[in-house]
């Protein structure tokens, strides 16, 4: 296409073209040249204004794009974090023993060192995945830092998924050095159908 251009353009005769032109009343001289001047920047500025206005055009769609790229990214990045999540939930019900929260509880205490009285079991909950076992009982005197770390131990217990949900602590009537820790509400939690 461009070659046929340029043979096009060898093809005129730019001394004719010259000729005729300065044979041409001023008036037409003037209106020829402007005419000439006004094509040439036409022919010029159209194509770079409508190839810039397209830039433009795909600059935005390119930014919109990347967004949505962003986007995705962040949500794969959600995702992949809910799933080992859920991942680390299901392993720890898989390792849970089968020990009842009733027979739990004394064993910590007698491991943190401190006294508790019998729990008294509460109305288990079943939900469409899992079950929650719950208890309350008191833990009538003991000093912070054995309460403390029999607290820890629930929570913390690799055999059983254990929560404190209401849990009232004062000081002790018998020694103001002691505390005593009400226990109202323990909950352990294990998946439907598992060996209890």
């Amino acid at each position: 296409m461009m070659r046929d251009f340029f043979n096009n353009l060898r093809r005129l005769d730019i001394e004719s073209i010259y000729n005729t032109f300065v044979g041409l009343p001023p008036q037409q001289q003037t209106i020829a040249l402007v005419g000439t001047i006004v094509a040439v920047l036409l022919l010029t500025i159209l194509p770079i204004s409508l190839a810039g206005s397209q830039l433009g055009a795909l600059e935005t769609d390119v930014t919109h794009a990347q967004k949505r790229i962003d986007d995705a990214v962040v949500e794969i990045t959600k995702y992949n974090e809910a799933k080992n999540r859920m991942t680390q939930i299901e392993q720890q019900f898989a390792r849970q023993s089968g020990e009842s929260l009733l027979a739990v509880i004394p064993r910590l205490a007698t491991a943190a060192g401190v006294t508790s009285e019998t729990p008294t079991e509460g109305l288990p909950e079943s939900f469409d995945v899992y079950e929650v076992e719950k208890v309350s009982f008191t833990v009538p005197s003991a000093p912070l830092d054995q309460v403390v770390k029999f607290i820890y131990q629930l929570e913390s217990n690799p055999q059983r998924i254990i929560r404190i949900n209401k849990l009232k602590i004062t000081p002790s009537y018998q020694s103001r050095t002691q505390l005593k820790a009400e226990f109202r509400e323990v909950s352990a939690y294990k998946l439907v159908g598992q060996a209890k």
